[in-house]
């Protein structure tokens, strides 16, 4: 998914620092039946698969024109971001 997103090459990150970065993350999820790790994953692959299916490089048609849709580097990382850290600490 990282490397499909093209976030760590845009920003030059190391996979090394990002794994690390996000078992900092992991471990700030409570062990509750509902808000932990598992689903923040599930968040993040639901956010994934709709950057790239339904809004990054894509093109459909409403009312006879074409809507072009993007999400540039820094604003698809900033969603990212925030659906893997809203739930940690409860």
């Amino acid at each position: 998914m990282t490397h499909r997103s093209g976030v760590l090459s845009h920003f030059d990150i190391d996979g090394a620092t990002l794994a690390r970065f996000l078992r900092r993350i992991e471990d700030g999820y409570q062990p509750n039946p509902y808000h932990n790790s598992a689903h923040a994953a599930s968040v993040l692959q639901s956010l994934h698969v709709i950057l790239h299916r339904w809004v990054v490089g894509t093109a459909h048609k409403a009312n006879n024109r074409v809507l072009h849709h993007s999400v540039s580097a820094a604003e698809g990382a900033e969603m990212r971001g925030h659906v893997l850290v809203t739930d940690t600490g409860h």
